[in-house]
């Protein structure tokens, strides 16, 4: 098998961080993973790592003429992920229009 690079492996568990953010224990719980796999070198650039905040908020959502509803969960999660993946959870003006831009795809 194929050993993923130190980048590869991290970026999976911030990830995670990144979707459980309102789980206070969720470093903790990780930590207790990364032990368990035998991810010692994992463990200190996790904890020291600062969960960012996700740049877009329900009143931008509600400027692109997206009512409340499953369509405005469907948007919030898409972009989301796509913050995470494509934008590598940066909070730049630029990333925020960029994610924006991306909603009347996501909706058509």
């Amino acid at each position: 098998m194929e050993k993923l690079l130190f980048d590869d492996r991290i970026k999976y568990f911030k990830c995670i961080l990144v979707d459980y953010v309102k789980d206070n224990r969720i470093k903790e719980k990780i930590t207790d993973l990364l032990k368990y796999m035998n991810q010692l070198d994992l463990i200190d650039s996790l904890v020291e790592w600062q969960i960012p905040h996700f740049p877009i908020n329900g009143n931008m959502i509600a400027s692109k003429n997206i009512p409340k509803g499953p369509l405005y969960t469907r948007v919030l999660n898409e972009l989301r992920d796509l913050w995470k993946f494509e934008f590598h959870m940066d909070n730049s003006q630029t990333t925020i229009n960029a994610l924006l831009k991306k909603c009347d795809e996501i909706i058509s």
